[in-house]
């Protein structure tokens, strides 16, 4: 099932290895998420689209190098595949620098798709929203 958020939203999907890149390509196509061919989502693409794959390796920079801003646009949203440390330090700080305004648009569209104001990344300055579980059967 897909849903269509009001936007032009673009997900930068960040993998470690290829065969998860190519995994993650072939499960958005075959689900309908991608229709581009494979080639055209990729980062290095140039192209303007919905979902972009890549490698965290591409954000890597040599002793003390700054990472350069790669586009300032307020509706990219980064996912990664796996949370373990190829994904923190060196290469966390340069996937910010590469994409500055991600962390707000995270909150936006977290807000546009629950109708609440609520913090995607643990934020402590935003309120939770607690959901109630909706129970059908008191028996169980």
């Amino acid at each position: 099932m897909q849903r269509t958020l009001e936007g032009n939203w673009t997900f930068l999907v960040v993998t470690d290895r290829i065969n998860l890149d190519d995994q993650i390509y072939k499960t958005f196509a075959r689900a309908g998420v991608l229709t581009e061919p494979e080639e055209q989502v990729r980062a290095q693409s140039g192209q303007d689209l919905r979902v972009l794959l890549t490698l965290i390796q591409k954000f890597r920079t040599e002793g003390g190098e700054e990472y350069p801003q790669l586009s300032d646009r307020s509706d990219v949203i980064v996912r990664t595949d796996e949370a373990h440390r190829s994904q923190y330090d060196v290469f966390a700080g340069n996937m910010r620098a590469a994409l500055p305004q991600e962390r707000k648009a995270r909150r936006r569209l977290a807000r546009k798709a629950t109708g609440a104001f609520c913090s995607p990344d643990g934020d402590r300055e935003s309120p939770r929203r607690i959901p109630s579980p909706l129970v059908r059967d008191q028996g169980l």
